[in-house]
């Protein structure tokens, strides 16, 4: 928990990805966000957050989580919105760009995937 203390401490927008080792759906959520953060590097920090570490537990609570996959967006340490179940990469990627608009940034911070 408390690396995630640090990676959310600054005005940085952030997605963590809840998931358990139990749930083989978040592999395939994994699998997606990584292909996405080439897109979103320069304005999404990539986190992560095992929902089975107990001592998380309030944080996962207070974000909504209510479950597998998640992914809680963040801007510093406010809790912005919480995206329940794995979408298509592009449901994803619109969510992502959505996220990054309602947080003050331009939806063209971000890399448009190719074509």
């Amino acid at each position: 928990m408390m690396t995630l203390d640090r990676e959310l401490s600054g005005d940085r927008l952030s997605i963590v990805h809840f998931w358990a080792t139990w749930n083989n759906v978040d592999k395939l959520m994994d699998v997606e966000l990584h292909a996405l953060r080439p897109d979103f590097y320069d304005v999404v920090n990539f986190l992560s957050m095992d929902t089975d570490d107990s001592d998380a537990w309030d944080f996962i609570q207070s974000c909504q989580v209510l479950n597998l996959p998640a992914l809680g967006f963040f801007k510093g340490q406010s809790h912005l919105d919480t995206l329940i179940g794995l979408g298509e990469r592009h449901v994803l990627a619109q969510a992502i760009r959505q996220w990054i608009k309602a947080a003050g940034g331009e939806p063209d911070d971000a890399r448009e995937p190719p074509s």
